[in-house]
């Protein structure tokens, strides 16, 4: 019985230190991504798979790394660090407490985004519309207009102009559905309601706005939809970087290079919004070349 005690005692003590552990690891990925070391961050999150963590936990660390690595672009890497949940069970045929802590749909759209970016960059544009068709198909509480984004890049080829068209405008009138109802809610709202509301409205706003200006459709309705978020809610990056993007579409490029500057400015280490500033000083040097009858740059923009 006393050895029965002291094995009981040993297992205990190693899953606390395991713990300590994991929670001191991600705590440091964290930190490190915040100051832009993400080479570091993505060792931290790596390490913790290495350990004896639960499932709920090894798929919280699988979706924060894919998600620092679709930031620098590495998207095979994205995709095939959240592959191993194609092996899943649905959330049907989960167990009760494990379906508590999986989101599968998340994961699984998020797979199939990844899968569609790398298949772009390789050139096979049938592999690429088929991953994101499945990734806007995915069943429960996703609306990623950056799913529909990279759909529209594959939208000269059919069936994927067709169906990219019945995505966006579903998703278009989803978002000024929202709009207009929580506009009409804050309204009606009392002075402990309003935060909340206003905090909802602001992203949703942020949310189509980004939408219609990355796909270059209704761009003055963008600019609208982005100063709207920005009056909820000033001076948050993410904003300021879609409204960056909203002046861009409206060809004011002199102003989408200080704001995307601004931007910068609260999220200095962003690596996508880094990319998005390079590529619209190219397109302002482009302009100003041209307007001062200089030949146009060789160089062209990184992909965002």
């Amino acid at each position: 019985a006393e050895s029965i005690g002291q094995d009981h005692s040993k297992a205990l003590a190693a899953e606390a230190s395991d713990e300590l552990e994991i929670n001191w690891r991600k705590t440091t990925a964290i930190w490190l991504s915040e100051r832009g070391m993400f080479r570091w961050a993505r060792r931290e999150y790596a390490a913790i798979l290495s350990l004896n963590i639960t499932v709920s936990m090894e798929w919280s660390v699988r979706l924060e790394l894919s998600h620092l690595m679709w930031q620098a672009g590495d998207y095979q890497q994205a995709a095939t660090t959240l592959e191993p949940v194609l092996a899943l069970p649905d959330r049907q045929d989960q167990p009760a407490t494990q379906a508590l802590y999986i989101d599968r749909p998340t994961l699984l759209a998020n797979y199939h985004f990844y899968a569609g970016l790398a298949a772009i960059n390789s050139g096979d544009t049938p592999a690429a519309g088929k991953h994101l068709q499945q990734a806007m198909d995915v069943e429960g509480d996703i609306d990623n207009p950056d799913i529909l984004i990279a759909l529209k890049q594959v939208a000269h080829q059919e069936p994927f102009a067709t169906q990219f068209r019945v995505y966006m405008d579903a998703m278009v009138s989803d978002y000024r559905t929202q709009v207009l109802d929580f506009e009409r809610r804050l309204i009606q709202a009392n002075l402990r309601e309003r935060r909340g509301i206003e905090s909802i409205l602001s992203e949703y706003c942020n949310q189509l706005a980004w939408l219609l200006a990355k796909c270059n459709e209704s761009p003055r309705e963008a600019l609208k939809l982005s100063l709207r978020s920005l009056d909820l809610e000033p001076d948050k990056a993410t904003y300021l970087d879609t409204l960056a993007r909203c002046l861009f579409a409206n060809e004011r490029y002199e102003e989408a290079v200080q704001t995307q500057r601004k931007a910068l400015r609260f999220s200095p280490n962003d690596l996508q919004m880094q990319a998005q500033l390079q590529e619209f000083q190219s397109a302002l040097e482009t302009q100003q070349n041209q307007a001062a009858g200089k030949p146009a740059s060789s160089t062209s923009p990184p992909r965002p």
